[in-house]
């Protein structure tokens, strides 16, 4: 009896250590998938979820689930590295045991909230604009309301770093990588009802409001206190007199303001709001996640002025005589 026991138990650690042991062994004794190796950018942030569905867009597994599972089974998930994976396909515990066993290829290319359409073309080359206006490398969601132009289009890019495979491929990588994350975002922010049913014109104001909250903000918790000055100018016909249009409108001529000037004011551009009501044609910059928040989601308030103060917050004011006086103030501490 006490033979069969030790038989039994010793059968039974043998079952235990085949279940937790086996797929770790065998993916490291086997020529795991087959076929010629695919390789599958994983972008910075993504889940063991998100980059199941790059491997199998990719044609590497044929199951999204099944590779998400032996992500998280072999703990890939919690050390997913982004950059460029070849694998050869095969089962989703064949792909997912690749990806373990393999440090990706990455060269990391970064969008800095803030940046325009100029200085992205600088950083990035001429294939950048070029690949701006290729519907194919946006989410299919988003090109029922991508602007036509280039410059506009930057808004549907979520600033983050990226990987990318090579210095030929960097632009169109970029493009699809960032859009893909923007929609990403988009769908945290608002359901994919929401975007459907709203004009592309609705969607451009958006960014472009967006963009505006980008340049005008630094602290975080003011983005959309100044939204909503924004939109409460907006509703009471008031030019929006930020500042950071006019600059936008002098780097179009080649200048670069650091200190606008009341002379500046009287910039000749659509995109000059202190000249012109409404917001001007399309964004500034590229919009943080923050500044699209505080675009959909505005503080609602009675402030229609603000002023930068000591550090980096504002002063917010109801009427012009709050206002002036909080600038007057504000100088006095200079």
């Amino acid at each position: 009896m006490l033979f069969r026991l030790s038989a039994f138990l010793l059968f039974f650690g043998f079952y235990l250590m085949l279940i937790f042991y086996a797929p770790d062994w065998l993916a490291r004794s086997i020529v795991m998938g087959s076929g010629n190796p695919v390789e599958v950018l994983v972008s910075p942030g993504m889940n063991a979820r998100q980059a199941a569905e790059e491997f199998f867009i990719r044609s590497a597994v044929r199951d999204v689930s099944s590779l998400s599972f032996w992500l998280t089974k072999l703990g890939v998930d919690r050390e997913l590295q982004p950059g460029v994976y070849s694998v050869r396909p095969g089962s989703a515990w064949e792909v997912a045991s690749q990806i373990r066993d393999q440090r990706p290829h990455q060269e990391n290319a970064t969008i800095i909230p803030g940046s325009t359409f100029h200085e992205l073309c600088e950083s990035f080359g001429d294939r950048f604009e070029q690949s701006l206006l290729d519907d194919r490398l946006f989410p299919e969601q988003v090109r029922q309301f991508l602007p036509a132009r280039a410059e506009d289009r930057v808004a549907f890019l979520l600033p983050e770093t990226y990987a990318f495979s090579s210095a030929s491929t960097l632009c169109g990588e970029l493009v699809a990588a960032a859009s893909k994350q923007w929609w990403r975002m988009a769908m945290e922010l608002r359901t994919p009802d929401y975007w459907a049913n709203r004009s592309s014109a609705f969607i451009l104001d958006l960014a472009t409001m967006a963009s505006l909250v980008e340049r005008e903000a630094v602290i975080d918790e003011e983005r959309p206190v100044i939204a909503g000055v924004l939109y409460n100018r907006l509703e009471k016909n008031m030019p929006l007199q930020v500042d950071a249009t006019v600059v936008f409108a002098w780097s179009l001529r080649g200048r670069s303001l650091t200190r606008v000037l009341f002379s500046d004011l009287k910039i000749e551009s659509d995109y000059n709001t202190y000249m012109n009501r409404g917001l001007p044609p399309g964004p500034i910059c590229v919009p943080s996640r923050q500044s699209w928040d505080a675009a959909i989601f505005p503080d609602v308030h009675k402030y229609l002025y603000y002023v930068l103060a000591s550090g980096q917050s504002h002063v917010f004011s109801r009427t012009y005589e709050e206002h002036l006086k909080a600038i007057r103030e504000r100088n006095s501490d200079r």
